[in-house]
């Protein structure tokens, strides 16, 4: 064999070689290029996949908290007229109530104040008034009434410190007399 013969089989060589290393250089390099342009493909992919779902979840989100509203809404209207159909009641029964059955007092007795107590009853007033009383001896009574309905109503604060006075006897009759030429008041 001669030199010149192996010389060209070791260039032939060492350009398969090279173009071999070219060739795997070129492929892993496109390869490498496919990988990030899949990955570029998945990162679009998967921020549309996570905005439609961000998307959808809001929609869902204000469809459930519409229907939401729409039942609390409902629920408030009918536990507001509930509670003012009670009201209204309550209202209508401080009112009747000297002219209800069990009612102990004669009607005529009671004045009707509102706030703080219902009623104030000058308990035998009307004999008094009328005559019936012994030689106008008669010994009148004075009843604060409070008129509540439901079995579960109770006092208001206000309405324990007025029970809890008139109790403990912190009670008193009182006249006011008004000057007429100063308008001054003076209580005695």
């Amino acid at each position: 064999m001669d030199e010149s013969w192996l010389m060209l089989m070791v260039a032939f060589l060492a350009g398969a070689l090279v173009a071999t290393l070219a060739a795997l250089l070129v492929v892993a390099l496109r390869e490498s290029q496919v990988r990030a342009q899949a990955a570029r493909e998945a990162e679009v992919r998967f921020e549309r996949l996570k905005a439609e779902l961000n998307t959808a979840a809001a929609q869902t989100s204000e469809a459930k908290l519409a229907e939401w509203k729409v039942a609390e809404e409902k629920r408030i209207r009918q536990s507001a007229a509930s509670g003012s159909r009670a009201v209204i009641k309550g209202k209508v029964a401080e009112q009747l109530a000297p002219l209800l059955p069990g009612f102990e007092y004669n009607p005529s007795d009671a004045r009707f104040i509102g706030d703080p107590v219902d009623y104030v009853i000058f308990h035998g007033y009307t004999g008094l008034k009328d005559g019936q009383a012994d030689g106008g001896n008669a010994k009148l009574e004075i009843v604060i009434l409070d008129v509540k309905t439901g079995e579960s109503a109770g006092l208001t604060r206000e309405q324990r410190a007025i029970r809890d006075a008139v109790t403990a006897q912190r009670v008193r009759f009182e006249v006011a007399h008004v000057r007429s030429d100063t308008l001054n008041v003076q209580i005695r």
